[in-house]
């Protein structure tokens, strides 16, 4: 995967305990700027379309969300 996204702007975080999505998520949020909205999608909904992201990502933007600094 990091060989694919070589030419992409982005940081890997390792989760060394392999504990859940919900502590991978955190093990990154402390990287990612407060201004940033983070989606956490799983592989296996390939059906949600780019309509439907655009407008969670609309309606998250409305609310101003805690960060973990």
């Amino acid at each position: 995967m990091q060989a694919a996204l070589a030419h992409e702007n982005v940081e890997w975080v390792l989760q060394a305990d392999q504990l859940g999505t919900g502590h991978a998520v955190m093990q990154a949020m402390c990287l990612i700027p407060d201004e940033h909205i983070v989606l956490v999608l799983y592989g296996d909904v390939p059906l949600i379309g780019a309509g439907t992201l655009a407008k969670l990502i609309a309606a998250a933007g409305e609310e101003p969300w805690p960060s973990c600094r």
